[in-house]
């Protein structure tokens, strides 16, 4: 199909999807980032080609991609604001492979490629879960400040995603940010009692 119609992005989305699957993660790399580049340069009628069937399929049961749950939110987001649906399905499909990307990166050890990758993802739809994403990267990057401002953000976006938050914390940050920590430990912890420990903590350096 593909040498039929080498720049179609869909197609090349498919062969990542397959080419992933069968563990070959550089082809699925250079075909995820092939789809993007088509995508962007305007392709449109292959992606409302593809929407038309995917979606419907999806809702049958028969699917499992998650843009299906996605897709009607933007379309409900892109009627609100008129805007175009089919540049909103444009965005939320190229998070996905963005996501994608990110995922293969990581098992590649990549991470501060991974980091791009899931950065690139937030910005195309954004979602709370990309954020945490985000901030576990910085965490394994050794970039605790700028995982807690991601953090910070991220409570923004969606403030019961402070559950994460002793997963995240270190040390350092607990020293150099006890009072913020504090703070949201006591402000969430009667939805999260896992947060008591770290107010605790927080508590106990302030004292020091």
């Amino acid at each position: 199909a593909l040498q039929l119609d080498p720049e179609h992005p869909v197609l090349h989305y498919h062969f990542a999807l397959v080419s992933e699957y069968l563990a070959q993660d550089d082809q699925a790399l250079w075909s995820y980032s092939r789809s993007i580049e088509l995508m962007a340069a305007g392709q449109l009628a292959s992606l409302e080609a593809y929407r038309d069937f995917i979606l419907p399929f999806n809702k049958t049961g028969r699917g499992t991609d998650q843009s299906v749950f996605e897709w009607e939110r933007v379309s409900y987001e892109c009627i609100e604001q008129g805007l175009s649906p089919d540049s909103g399905y444009m965005h939320l499909l190229s998070s996905s492979i963005w996501q994608r990307i990110a995922r293969i990166l990581i098992r590649q050890h990549r991470h501060d490629k991974a980091l791009i990758a899931y950065q690139n993802a937030w910005q195309n739809f954004p979602r709370a879960s990309l954020l945490l994403a985000i901030c576990q990267l910085y965490q394994v990057l050794n970039q605790s400040e700028d995982m807690l401002q991601e953090f910070t953000h991220m409570l923004e976006v969606q403030p019961l995603m402070v559950k994460h938050l002793p997963e995240l914390l270190t040390p350092d940050l607990l020293i150099r940010h006890a009072d913020e920590i504090q703070a949201w430990s006591r402000h969430y912890r009667p939805l999260y009692p896992e947060l008591d420990k770290p107010g605790q903590l927080a508590g106990l350096i302030q004292w020091a």
